[in-house]
């Protein structure tokens, strides 16, 4: 039986990307339905996973093992000394070969495919000596052979430290990280987006294909013509409450935006993991908003794949609060949503989540007032009509939107 083995660290709660992706390979590869065609799941994740999420996703037909004890984000907003990375790199490459072993001694695996759907520089390096490693043992053992897909999913210029040197140094961690990486004959580079694409193909000196949106299931463009979108729907939120996407400026925003519009119904949706007393402050004031106003809704909980889905496919409108300098060079699966069910977007910041939106979406509207987002909600009055999109548009979102089902399978040819 062909075997998909998603190495994921990240995978730690239930919030966020990481549980959301392993929803949507699930959701197109339904293992429970069609156990003969498609490939066996494993999910090698955080040991502090819910007990519950594994039996959950070993009813799907998937097995969840909870394997690394390294914490993937610790040195994400942070930069390591050159001692704590090495101690970094060599536990989480440590986590990572034990891993890789364990799955191509599967006797029952025929071939195996390894996905590491989200890497950072530095998880790179530390996959990099790990498959060197495997690579020798797997030859000297006479393991069952494998290969090796890498997302490339965060941009060298996001999150820069402000001193010089140590943006140098960030910059040749990246570049050292993946050229060695790049090296192995089993590895293929995937971005995740247009930027991160045309960054690393300049770097490698390579092409390197884009990663399917990992948000959107077995969902298809067919599919999506039959869909329709409520008329007065608006997503005000989606996602991790987290200052830098928004969240703690959501009580001034409702405050302004859902009394001026009473024939719209506004969709707050997070998931709340940090109990911090900022956090729990502002998720009060959204309670007491919620209950003052009737045209507003929260839904307090992680989303289930088709549940997302369906948010999606009946809203009209979405808007995005994303931090400028967080998110100048951060990707979102938000937009990416947005685009493929084809949302009107309204953006408070320039950062990516603009630029991609004027890449793919028709209309996109950036507004500097909150007055502005009324006129916008209520008349759908455009102050940027996207005419003129960015980069060879139409190649990139076939990539970016190319059905999970069919491409997954295709990895296996």
């Amino acid at each position: 039986m062909k075997q998909l083995v998603i190495l994921d660290p990240g995978l730690k709660e239930l919030s966020g990307h990481h549980p959301a992706s392993i929803e949507a390979i699930v959701n197109a590869l339904d293992v429970s339905l069609d156990a003969l065609n498609h490939p066996r799941i494993s999910v090698y994740c955080h040991k502090e996973i819910s007990t519950s999420y594994v039996e959950q996703k070993r009813q799907q037909g998937v097995e969840v093992n909870a394997h690394f004890s390294t914490e993937y984000y610790q040195y994400f907003y942070q930069s390591p000394t050159r001692q704590q990375l090495i101690h970094y790199t060599l536990n989480l490459a440590s986590e990572y070969y034990q891993a890789i072993l364990k799955a191509v001694e599967n006797k029952d695996a025929g071939s195996t495919v390894i996905w590491c759907h989200t890497l950072g520089w530095q998880h790179a390096q530390a996959l990099y000596l790990a498959l060197s490693n495997a690579h020798q043992t797997v030859s000297t053992s006479k393991l069952r052979p494998y290969r090796v897909i890498v997302g490339l999913m965060y941009h060298p210029l996001s999150r820069l430290p402000k001193l010089e040197p140590e943006v140098i140094t960030r910059k040749m961690h990246h570049e050292l990280a993946l050229k060695r990486l790049s090296s192995l004959s089993s590895v293929q580079l995937l971005a995740a987006d247009f930027e991160i694409q045309d960054y690393y193909q300049r770097l490698l000196k390579r092409p390197i294909d884009i990663q399917p949106c990992l948000l959107l299931g077995q969902e298809s463009k067919l599919q999506r013509q039959c869909w329709q979108h409520s008329k007065n729907q608006v997503l005000l939120f989606t996602g991790d409450a987290k200052p830098d996407k928004g969240f703690t400026q959501l009580p001034d925003l409702i405050r302004s935006v859902v009394p001026n519009c009473p024939e719209q119904q506004f969709i707050v949706q997070y998931t709340l993991t940090n109990q911090s007393s900022s956090l729990a402050s502002i998720e009060s004031q959204l309670k007491q908003l919620s209950n003052t106003y009737s045209n507003l809704t929260l839904v307090d909980r992680f989303l289930e794949h088709q549940e997302l889905m369906t948010l999606f496919q009946t809203s009209e409108t979405i808007v995005l609060n994303y931090d400028s300098e967080t998110y100048q060079y951060q990707s979102s699966g938000v937009l990416w949503l947005a685009a493929f069910f084809d949302l009107k977007v309204i953006t408070l910041t320039k950062n990516w989540l603009e630029r991609e939106a004027k890449r793919l979406i028709s209309e996109v509207t950036y507004c500097e007032k909150k007055t502005e987002i009324v006129t916008s909600i209520t008349k759908k009055l455009s102050l940027y009509k996207n005419e003129k999109k960015f980069g060879n548009t139409g190649h990139y979102k076939k990539f970016l939107f190319a059905p999970l089902n069919s491409w997954l399978h295709s990895q296996f040819d």
